[in-house]
C-alpha cells in the first residue's frame, strides 16, 4: 500500500480536498491514469458526500462502458440520473431534540476516556486467499456440542469479527492499562434493498451497524463466535433494526439544523475503537478493463493516504477469490498483531 502514494497516483488526496485548496469546485468522480513500465495504475476518487463505495463501484462500470464504447442500457440512465430526494418516505413526527445523537449509536460516555499517549501510526495491508477465508468461516461459525454448525454467518461477518478480535487482542495491554470501556465496532453496510433502490444507484445510501467487544456471551461460543453471530443478527430480516434505525437516522439528517452535528461514529476513541467499510459488493475483478487491457483488472488495491488510526476497508476479491485487507494501526499494536499464533496461520502480509 505504501508503494501507492495517493500523491503520486491519484487525481486528488481522499481527504482535504476543499474547493479553496483545489481552487474549484471539488470533482463529484475524478480519475488519473498513470503509466508505469508493464502496465497502467488508475486511480478514482469519489466524493463521499455524493456516494458510497457501492455506488462507486457502479460509476467504475459505467465508466468502464463508456470506455468500451458499449450503449448505456435504458435502465443504467434512469437509475444514473434518478432523483435523490423521496427515496426514503421520512417521518413527519420528531425524533428527538435537535443534538445529533441517534438511537442505535453508542451511548455518550459520561466520563471522559484517559489520554492515550501519541503513537506512530501504519497502514497495514493483509491478504486473505480464498483457503484462508473458509478457516476463518469455520472458526467463526458457532457449533453445539456436538461439533455441528449452528445458523449461518457471511464470509464478510467472519472476517470482520476476525479482524476486530485480533485488533482488539492486540491492543489489549494499553486497554487494560488505561481501564477504558469495551472497544467498539462500526460497520458500513448498504441499504439499498432495505428501500427497493436499485443496486446499481450509486449515490450515497449506506448506514452503520454498532457492536462492541467483549460480546455478550451467553452460549458457549466462543468471543469470535458470539461476534461473528452479532454482526450477522444486526443484518438478518428476523433479528435487524437497521431499516427502521436507517429511517431514524434520515429524519434526523432532515430535521437537524446544524447538520454539522450528525456522525456516524459518534463517541469513537481511534486507539480503542475500530470502522470498517467493505468494498466486496463493488466486483470489480472479471470483465472491468476500460478497453485497454485482455481480461479484467490485475488487482484492485487502495492507495495509501492520511492515517486515520482504526480506519479499515476491505478490498474486492480478485478473479480467485482472495481478498485485501487494509488497516490503519499503530505501529507497535499492528506488529505485535502479527506476532499472533492463529492469525500467523491464516494471513500474509502486514506491510
Amino acid at each position: 500500500m505504501e508503494m501507492l502514494s495517493e500523491e503520486i497516483f491519484a487525481p486528488i488526496p481522499t481527504i482535504g480536498a476543499s474547493e479553496s485548496e483545489l481552487g474549484r469546485d471539488a470533482p463529484v468522480f475524478a480519475v488519473q491514469c498513470t503509466f508505469v513500465k508493464g502496465g497502467v495504475v488508475l486511480v478514482v476518487v469519489g466524493e463521499h458526500r455524493c456516494m458510497d463505495g457501492i455506488g462507486m463501484g457502479s460509476v467504475i462500470k459505467l465508466l468502464d462502458k463508456a470506455c468500451k464504447g458499449i450503449k448505456f442500457t435504458e435502465e443504467e440512465i434512469e437509475v444514473g440520473n434518478m432523483e435523490r430526494s423521496g427515496l426514503v418516505l421520512l417521518n413527519e413526527e420528531s425524533v428527538g431534540d435537535d443534538d445529533g445523537e441517534l438511537r442505535n449509536q453508542p451511548a455518550r460516555e459520561t466520563e471522559k476516556p484517559a489520554k492515550m499517549e501519541v503513537k506512530e501510526l501504519k497502514w497495514f495491508s493483509f491478504h486473505f486467499s480464498k483457503e484462508a477465508q473458509a478457516k476463518i468461516k469455520a472458526l467463526a461459525t458457532p457449533k453445539d456440542r456436538d461439533g455441528e454448525k449452528e445458523g449461518w454467518i457471511s464470509t464478510d461477518d467472519a472476517l470482520t469479527a476476525f479482524i476486530f478480535h485480533h485488533i482488539t487482542q492486540a491492543r489489549s495491554p494499553i486497554l487494560r492499562d488505561t481501564d477504558m470501556v469495551p472497544p467498539k465496532l462500526a460497520r458500513a453496510v448498504d441499504i439499498r434493498h432495505l428501500f427497493d433502490v436499485s443496486a446499481t444507484y450509486p449515490g450515497m445510501f449506506q448506514s452503520m451497524t454498532y457492536h462492541t467487544y467483549p460480546p455478550t456471551n451467553t452460549s458457549e461460543a466462543t468471543p469470535l463466535q458470539e461476534l461473528a453471530v452479532s454482526l450477522r443478527r444486526a443484518l438478518h430480516p428476523s433479528t435487524s433494526t437497521l431499516k427502521e434505525d436507517s429511517q431514524i437516522m434520515l429524519c434526523k439528517i432532515d430535521q437537524t439544523s446544524d447538520k454539522s452535528k450528525i456522525s456516524l461514529t459518534p463517541n469513537f476513541i481511534p486507539s480503542r475503537d475500530f470502522m470498517l467499510s467493505s468494498w466486496g459488493k463493488m466486483g470489480l475483478a472479471n470483465d472491468v478493463n476500460f478497453g485497454i487491457a485482455n481480461g479484467g483488472l490485475k488487482a484492485v488495491r487502495r492507495p495509501s493516504f492520511m492515517k486515520v488510526e482504526g480506519l479499515g476497508y476491505f478490498l474486492p476479491a480478485d478473479e480467485g477469490g482472495a481478498r485485501n485487507v487494509v488497516v490503519c494501526l499503530g505501529l507497535e499494536d499492528g506488529e505485535r498483531m502479527m506476532t499472533d499464533k492463529e492469525w500467523r496461520e491464516v494471513v500474509d502480509g502486514g506491510m
